[in-house]
């Protein structure tokens, strides 16, 4: 259809009844007035038409003026009013159609006439027909574009499927690989059984050699003997039939003799050598009988030691994890740094006393006075803690404490220890410690592996794997990918609590390994110069070591981990400077929801705020879940960290009120885990 016809020109042709036409109607057209469109916009009403129209003549059109037609072309057309545009038709000329319908059928067929350039109604006859055409046209597109939808749901559904599929295969060659594995660890039992295999076999072969060496000596010592018989039966009869020339062969016959005693000496001493050599075999099968039911007596001692073993190391988990439960699944400890600079001992200190192992007093070193009474107070405050450990305390002491949960996480529990405290009160030295002094997580990552080489002799096999991250200005950070693009997301799950998605996991096979990776991961972790410490950590680093236990007696799995948290030190923002206010912003948003969620859990409301941040969401299973938590709290014995201290210890104390419900992750499986 050609661009150039106005849009008004496609509306389908009506011829109008004069009876049906509105009085308005032709008042309008006397009057000019616009009708359609912009009779709309005017608020006019368009005359009803009838229903079913009769073919008539067109209305004429009010003039015939050149200027009116011109007039005209800007205005859409409207069925009371005729504005016909000059319009270019691409199409060839079509025939008029009649304009009565009982005209002859047999008249002679009239050459094709050009329509004038004036002709305006017929003009536009030619367009209505060409018109009808298109719309034809247009039915027919649209009916082929409808059966567009179900063929995009076709190939939707192929997607759909191919998708299915390819996650199919993924989970075929995951399964692939965990058989590689069993088969690879399989492959290497059945090459140490035959090289034992092989071991024997060689030794059997050498007795069986000897043996058939002595066989073949026996053989050739009864050919012997019995050639030597046959020349003596030759002898005898030659002696028989020449009896008469014995004179002469006496001296013959005696040599013969001689020669015939000497052999059969030589067969006595080969038969005395094949008896002892019978002997010998026989000693040697009786040997291997005993020591045969020596390896099976031994076998099943082991086996019963080893069953024995078992129930004394299930009754040793079940104890020590009930004394543990008896102690509480979040346990509260208390540390005091010691002043460790000539700069520090110069500050004023605070007045700490120890009356016992598990409490403390704390106080300031001069008098408070009162600003409403003007008297001297004492702001003496008491604390009670599971374990109280003095500025003179070692790592190792704090760290004997803690072994015992290790043992737990090896027992199929899960374990979180994280430390708390003002900016510089020795949170990252009590987690990291120093070259020469290691701390509570280096000591934990030796311990671990020294157990599970502890508990090889039992039929158990461990896989241990790490993953490093950090809470920086409530963002995720993979420590061992620094400058990773990937999003990562936090997702709570009832049966593996807390995972993190795209975060790096590590297997590790010794404590070495696990302490490179460690050790890489510290440099990665966003530290700053503050008022309070030089190497300030601005950001939460979590250390989560996962534990995987399979015994191929029991067919029994543990599945624990290590959740070693390293918080960043709350403080005040005038402390911090103002280059570093947006981090310290976000460091005590982070701790004051710790602090809400705590509360809420000491009054066991029924809406527990993790997902209020970053860390209370990554620690949910942690605090309120199937874990037993360890709290070290830290505080700085200086007198002007003295309301940071005093904030610290009664967050401390309410969290040690604190109940929760530990529950074994315990499993069994007929295979066991790949490797």
């Amino acid at each position: 259809m050609d661009s150039r016809i106005p849009k008004s020109f496609l509306k389908p042709p009506t011829r109008i009844v004069k009876a049906d036409i509105n009085p308005k109607f032709l008042a309008t057209i006397s009057e000019n007035k616009p009708f359609g469109p912009a009779a709309s916009a005017t608020g006019l009403k368009q005359p009803a038409l009838a229903s079913k129209v009769q073919p008539r003549p067109m209305l004429r059109r009010r003039s015939k003026s050149a200027s009116d037609l011109l007039a005209l072309q800007s205005k859409p057309i409207t069925i009371g009013k005729m504005m016909p545009s000059k319009v270019a038709s691409t199409k060839p000329a079509q025939k008029r159609p009649a304009l009565q319908k009982n005209d002859d059928e047999n008249k002679p067929k009239v050459a094709k006439v050009k329509i004038p350039s004036w002709d305006y109604k017929s003009r536009f006859l030619e367009l209505q027909k060409k018109y009808t055409v298109e719309l034809e046209d247009n039915k027919t597109l649209k009916s082929k574009v409808a059966n567009v939808p179900q063929l995009e749901e076709e190939v939707e559904g192929l997607r759909t499927e191919n998708q299915r599929n390819l996650q199919k295969i993924e989970v075929i060659q995951e399964n692939e690989e965990k058989l590689q594995d069993r088969l690879k660890s399989v492959s290497k039992e059945n090459v140490s059984l035959i090289e034992a295999v092989v071991k024997h076999r060689k030794e059997y072969q050498g007795l069986a050699d000897s043996y058939k060496s002595l066989q073949k000596e026996h053989n050739i010592l009864i050919e012997a003997e019995k050639e030597s018989k046959q020349k003596a039966e030759d002898l005898f009869n030659e002696n028989l039939a020449l009896k008469t020339k014995l004179s002469q062969q006496e001296t013959a016959c005696r040599l013969h003799s001689e020669a015939y005693n000497k052999l059969e000496e030589e067969s006595k001493e080969y038969l005395r050598k094949i008896s002892s050599t019978e002997n010998m075999l026989q000693e040697s099968t009786s040997n291997n009988i005993r020591l045969e039911n020596r390896c099976q007596q031994l076998e099943n001692l082991t086996s019963k030691l080893k069953q024995d073993l078992e129930e004394h190391d299930t009754l040793r988990r079940s104890l020590h994890n009930t004394i543990q439960d008896m102690k509480g699944n979040i346990r509260v400890f208390c540390r005091v740094r010691p002043p460790v600079t000539s700069e520090e001992t110069e500050r004023q200190l605070c007045a700490i006393f120890f009356p016992n192992e598990t409490s403390l007093e704390i106080r300031k070193a001069r008098e408070s006075v009162s600003v409403i009474s003007g008297k001297p107070v004492d702001l003496k405050q008491e604390f009670s803690f599971d374990k109280v450990f003095p500025p003179e305390a070692n790592q190792a002491e704090v760290f004997e404490e803690l072994a015992q949960l290790v043992q737990s996480a090896l027992d199929g529990y899960h374990v979180c220890v994280f430390a708390y405290g003002q900016t510089g009160s020795g949170k990252t030295y009590t987690m990291q410690g120093s070259s020469n002094d290691f701390g509570m997580i280096p000591r934990t990552v030796d311990l671990i592996f020294k157990k599970i080489e502890k508990l090889s002799t039992s039929d158990w096999t461990y896989t241990v794997s790490a993953s490093f991250l950090e809470i920086y200005n409530e963002n995720i950070r993979d420590l061992l990918v620094p400058n990773s693009t990937h999003n990562y997301e936090v997702h709570y799950n009832e049966g593996r609590g807390v995972t993190v998605t795209n975060l790096e996991i590590v297997p590790i096979s010794s404590a070495e390994e696990l302490k490179v990776v460690m050790e890489e991961a510290q440099k990665n972790r966003a530290v700053a110069a503050t008022n309070f410490n030089e190497h300030s950590s601005r950001s939460h680093a979590i250390t989560k070591i996962h534990l995987e236990g399979y015994n191929a007696e029991t067919k029994a799995k543990y599945s624990g981990s290590i959740n070693l948290v390293d918080l960043a030190g709350s403080e005040s923002a005038r402390t911090s400077g103002p280059e570093r206010l947006n981090e310290t912003k976000n460091i005590n948003k982070s701790l004051s929801t710790l602090g809400n969620v705590m509360l809420a859990l000491h009054n066991k409301d029924q809406h527990i705020p993790y997902r209020n941040s970053k860390l209370t969401f990554l620690l949910q299973s942690c605090l309120g879940g199937n874990s037993k938590t360890l709290m070290l709290v830290n505080i700085s014995p200086f007198e002007e960290c003295f309301l940071e201290s005093i904030h610290s210890l009664r967050f401390a104390s309410k969290v040690k009120e604190i109940k929760t419900v530990a529950k074994k992750n315990k499993t069994y499986c007929t295979m066991p885990p790949p490797k």
